[in-house]
């Protein structure tokens, strides 16, 4: 380093960031030391969390500081619906392109990046001139979306209950909410299961909705309570069964 020939300030930006070993390898490489480079690292929270005291240590110790970025609710900002009719070239949204907005945003969760990748997807758009156009008729898996839409707006609606008042700060209330995605996605995966097993299976999420047991098993009661009174669930003798459609009225296990 130290190169006269490099310009007085250079930004590098490190992405996807997924492993310790990264700021280990970078700092034996000793780039740090030259003060024309400016690093910034991004690292998915429910990755970061997890890494092991001494790898904070050594991150503080190279320099870094911590900032936490919200993530981008789409109830809260509508980036995802600006973004659709941006790209769609229309005023109006009809019924199918509304479920695809509800869809883009559960499956993102609150992450913009992921946002774009999933708008600029070639399996729902033409590219004219290399500039991407959604057209949402090419999209397959049109169940699948009206499904993830119904369990978005079932979310919207109930956020509020669902987390209670038991996350102070923005940086664990996102936390929450990602966590109880992934609740869900386990539930579709399992399709039929016992509370104890959800419990049970809490470690082996990608992200939790609290490091606190007390406030998971509050989080998940009153979840549950939501979505079987919403029709998301059915519950009889003990065993809890996932939902995959919002037609159905009134409908018993035997009839699945």
């Amino acid at each position: 380093m130290n190169n006269p020939r490099i310009p007085a300030r250079i930004i590098i930006v490190l992405d996807k960031i997924d492993s310790e070993s990264a700021f280990q390898a970078l700092q034996s490489i000793r780039v740090f030391s030259d003060e024309r480079l400016t690093f910034f690292a991004i690292v998915r929270h429910e990755n970061f969390i997890k890494w092991q005291s001494s790898t904070l240590h050594l991150i503080n110790n190279i320099g870094f500081r911590e900032y936490y970025v919200p993530c981008i609710w789409e109830e809260g900002h509508n980036l995802v619906r600006d973004m659709v009719k941006e790209s769609s070239s229309v005023g109006h949204l009809d019924k199918i392109t509304e479920e695809f907005i509800d869809y883009v945003a559960y499956k993102t969760r609150g992450a913009p990046g992921d946002i774009v990748k999933e708008l600029v997807d070639p399996m729902h758009n033409t590219y004219e001139h290399g500039v991407p156009h959604l057209k949402i008729d090419l999209i397959r898996d049109k169940k699948l979306v009206e499904i993830s839409a119904w369990r978005q707006r079932f979310l919207v609606k109930n956020w509020d209950t669902i987390l209670g008042d038991d996350f102070l700060t923005l940086e664990n209330s996102d936390r929450a909410k990602i966590g109880v995605y992934e609740v869900l996605d386990w539930m579709t995966q399992e399709v039929e299961f016992r509370l104890k097993d959800l419990h049970q299976s809490m470690n082996l999420l990608r992200v939790l909705i609290s490091p606190s047991a007390a406030l998971r098993r509050d989080v998940i009661k009153r979840l549950t309570d939501c979505m079987i009174r919403d029709r998301l669930l059915l519950y009889e003798q003990g065993v809890y069964r996932i939902r995959n459609s919002p037609d159905y009225a009134d409908t018993t296990f035997d009839e699945l």
